[in-house]
């Protein structure tokens, strides 16, 4: 941090493009983390039939839930959710069909698979 004397007295808290100044200590601003992505493949049951959704920009994008397997925890429902050519293939998917897909792995008011590509039908 630096001290700097030329600050008004009248505006004494103000933020600057290269940093925070407070009372007139320049201090570093915070930086972002960001999360990292989890990409996984996992496998199911479709439980909820695909579903295509619209986007606020025209794209895309199709959603279907399934009962997630795995050999650590118990069957879990996990959202799948394809964009472009991958939606189309996963509308192509019914209830009761066995899945394979590969995706970032998200929590968005519930645990999702998003960018969703389907390995194995």
């Amino acid at each position: 941090m630096e001290l700097l004397s030329d600050l008004p007295k009248s505006n004494q808290h103000f933020i600057l493009v290269d940093g925070l100044y407070c009372d007139g200590i320049k201090m570093n601003k915070p930086k972002m983390r960001k999360a990292k992505l989890i990409k996984i493949t996992t496998s199911g049951t479709v439980i909820k039939a695909p579903e295509r959704v619209k986007t606020a920009t025209g794209k895309v994008m199709a959603t279907m839930t399934i009962q997630a397997e795995s050999d650590k925890r118990s069957p879990y429902p996990l959202k799948i959710v394809a964009f472009d050519i991958n939606a189309l293939e996963l509308m192509t998917y019914q209830k009761g069909n066995k899945v394979t897909a590969t995706g970032r792995y998200e929590w968005f008011n519930g645990y999702q698979l998003t960018g969703a590509q389907i390995v194995a039908g």
